[in-house]
């Protein structure tokens, strides 16, 4: 099921992918993207917001039922470290400044998110759902159901991605307000929406117009959902293959002069 941006702000997969290539990365620079239709201009600038490390208890977890327990109970600076590839029942919701460790495993959902209610009747549109100073690490992967959800939703305050794999319908992260900074870990996307692959990292407008919501990206890759062009079937004769080139020459891609081919060919 297509999800619909509700007024979002673009971040290309362009745009991070040119600030990981050029950022010199001492100081972390914030994306800003201007400009309509998914044409971005971006600017640079030097932030200081980050989030506070604190130590606290590791909590090994292996289930759902012991991962939601331990981000439920969890005090500011634990980290919640996975010992098994863990399926959701429900999204998780962590509103404590934690890390959380993929240690090689992978979240996901195999039933449906989008739009369901979880047991608070709280609508879920994530696989996580962050509100505190989150770190996540540990070069595991965050994995939405196809056609499903976000990967992840960060609501309000931090959310540090050093590592991982992270794959989401229409976004792999989307901010509603805060501050999202990445600098490792690789982003694809498994669904569309209609307007195309350009919410692969992904503000909501307002917040983004308002400056609540922020994203610094200094590392990372990041691949979008490219829809393959359908292919011409092979001319059955001269004169089809004739008029095959004369469309594809005649009819320009945007941005593209044609160019008709010649009536009659070249003698030698």
């Amino acid at each position: 099921m297509e999800k619909k941006q509700n007024a979002s702000r673009l971040i290309s997969s362009m745009v991070a992918l040119s600030l990981a290539t050029t950022l010199g990365v001492p100081s972390i620079a914030l994306a800003e993207a201007t400009g309509n239709d998914g044409e971005a201009t971006v600017t640079q600038q030097s932030t200081n917001e980050e989030a506070v490390a604190q130590e606290g208890a590791v909590k090994e977890v292996s289930t759902f039922t012991e991962l939601k327990a331990a981000i439920d109970n969890a005090a500011n600076g634990d980290t919640v470290k996975l010992l098994n590839d863990i399926e959701l029942d429900q999204w998780l919701m962590i509103d404590a400044d934690i890390t959380l460790d993929l240690n090689g495993k992978t979240l996901s959902n195999a039933k449906n998110f989008w739009d369901v209610k979880d047991n608070s009747g709280n609508s879920m549109n994530s696989l996580i759902n962050t509100s505190g100073n989150v770190v996540i690490t540990g070069n595991g992967a965050i994995r939405a159901k196809q056609d499903d959800c976000y990967a992840i939703d960060l609501v309000e305050g931090s959310l540090t991605i050093e590592s991982g794999e992270i794959i989401g319908n229409v976004s792999a992260v989307q901010v509603e307000k805060g501050f999202l900074k990445i600098t490792g870990g690789h982003f694809s996307q498994i669904q569309q929406s209609s307007w195309g692959d350009k919410f692969l990292i992904n503000c909501i407008d307002a917040a983004w117009k308002d400056g609540s919501a922020k994203i610094a990206i200094a590392g990372g890759t990041f691949t979008p959902l490219r829809k393959a062009a359908p292919k011409t079937p092979p001319p059955s004769s001269p004169q089809q293959a004739i008029q095959q080139l004369n469309q594809a020459t005649t009819t320009p891609s945007r941005g593209m002069r044609a160019m008709r081919p010649p009536s009659t060919a070249p003698t030698g």
